[in-house]
């Protein structure tokens, strides 16, 4: 099922590529479409699922590499879904934009470090 789901995420992303480099689509429509963004959702949300199911199967030792390499990427997966929902659906750009993309680009420089 998750594979699907980020399949068909990749799928947008190239239809929405196309459309940027061959101007026959127009991508401001697609890429500010909330019902666009449902496949990366999906994909996110698969990512987060994977990861709590790892978590939960391994034991000892395992479990504390688990969490300590699973754990940052949720937290980003969290985030940039939110980044990306805010600035599809907020009316302001200065909340959507300095707020939540302050802490999207603190989370982006963050994880590698965890």
């Amino acid at each position: 099922m998750h594979v699907c789901v980020v399949a068909i995420a990749i799928a947008a992303g190239i239809v929405e590529l196309a459309g940027v480099v061959t101007l026959r689509i127009d991508p401001v429509r697609l890429a500010y479409s909330p019902l666009w963004q449902i496949p990366f959702w999906g994909a996110i949300l698969m990512a987060i699922a994977s990861s709590v199911l790892a978590i939960a199967a391994a034991s000892g030792v395992e479990r504390q590499r688990a969490l300590w390499s699973l754990i940052p990427l949720v937290a980003y997966y969290c985030v940039y879904a939110t980044y990306d929902f805010a600035n599809i659906s907020l009316t302001s750009y200065a909340a959507g934009q300095y707020v939540l993309g302050a802490l999207n680009n603190l989370s982006t420089f963050l994880v590698p470090l965890a």
